[in-house]
């Protein structure tokens, strides 16, 4: 069984290396600009993949063409202090290491504007409960929502509910905590995790747990 999933985990870095190496090639024939919004407004997408819009600075540390900034996102000295209207991280910080994530979420206090916004979305293990009630306490209807899959970059490491959100958030010194709605926020007109639902027992839930805190 070990060998198998040594195996598997091979796979997967050779397959990333190979996209990597593409990503890299593509950004070499047209590298992205970086966009120009109106009034000046500044939108960054954090550990965006594929999944964002041509308002977004993107940073990823995966080689697409659609990356700005190819880079970790506990630290962003590409972005200066007070200088982001928006920053938007969709089911991120549950793959930062557990004591990394108060650092990370001061960083990211450090370069929003004053009034500026955080907005994230991580799996909500109160749903996740409920989804597992009503599979009849199956773990495989959760485990891949609550641990991740493939190391390195989609372990899970920390477990979220909006009591635990907020503690952090507080903590780091942001405030009007509040959970936002995919279907009517704005600056979100592509699909992405913060829009995932799951059906089970006739029911439809969001297991996507979606905040929103300004600085």
């Amino acid at each position: 069984m070990e060998y198998i999933k040594k195996l598997r985990r091979a796979v997967i870095k050779v397959k990333n290396s190979l996209v990597s190496g593409f990503g890299f090639f593509l950004r070499k024939i047209h590298a992205p600009k970086i966009p120009v919004n109106s009034e000046g407004k500044v939108y960054v997408n954090l550990g965006c993949g594929k999944n964002t819009s041509k308002e977004f600075i993107n940073i990823d540390t995966r080689t697409m063409p659609n990356v700005h900034y190819i880079a970790e996102v506990q630290k962003l000295p590409m972005l200066k202090n007070n200088s982001v209207d928006l920053l938007y991280a969709s089911h991120l910080l549950e793959h930062i290491p557990r004591n990394e994530v108060p650092m990370t979420l001061g960083e990211w206090y450090r370069v929003l504007k004053p009034g500026g916004v955080l907005r994230f979305g991580v799996p909500d293990f109160d749903a996740l409960i409920k989804v597992y009630g009503l599979s009849q306490n199956d773990v495989t209807s959760i485990e891949n929502q609550l641990l991740g899959q493939t190391a390195p970059y989609d372990d899970h490491h920390t477990i979220w509910n909006f009591n635990y959100a907020e503690k952090l958030l507080k903590e780091a010194n942001f405030r009007t905590i509040r959970t936002w709605d995919y279907k009517t926020a704005t600056h979100h007109d592509f699909i992405d995790k913060s829009m995932r639902e799951v059906q089970v027992a006739g029911e439809s839930i969001l297991i996507s747990l979606n905040i929103e805190a300004v600085k």
